[in-house]
């Protein structure tokens, strides 16, 4: 394919060139800028500012000694058989109602609902 515009008068259509000193007085700017401003350090990223705060470390502490005083002091169902005895006598009595479990079954979700598929098992 040929460099040469498809048609002469686009030609002129050109952008202007910059300014002449554009770009050395841009750099000099930029320099004077740079050299103004005190050689910071970088900000801390969040983990860092995590790990370094007193309250976030207290925060973390605590969290864990409740997991683990609720994991040692909180009955499993299967621990022993008293608790399972337990549990059984009041699931029993807190049984939903036969009516609203109606209600809050999911059709589209129970597959006894579903009319069998064409060609499917039965």
């Amino acid at each position: 394919m040929s460099d040469a515009p498809p048609d002469p008068d686009l030609s002129a259509l050109e952008p202007p060139p910059p300014p002449p000193g554009l770009r050395e007085a841009a750099l000099s700017a930029a320099r004077a800028a740079l050299a103004s401003t005190p050689a910071a350090a970088p900000a801390p990223d969040l983990w860092t500012r995590l790990l370094a705060s007193p309250a976030a470390r207290l925060a973390w502490a605590a969290a864990v000694a409740l997991l683990v005083a609720a994991n040692v002091l909180l009955p499993s169902p299967g621990r022993s058989p008293a608790s399972a005895a337990s549990s059984s006598t009041t699931t029993a009595a807190s049984s939903p109602d036969p009516e609203l479990a109606t209600i809050a079954r999911l059709p589209r979700i129970d597959d006894r609902s579903l009319p069998p598929l064409p060609g499917g098992p039965s």
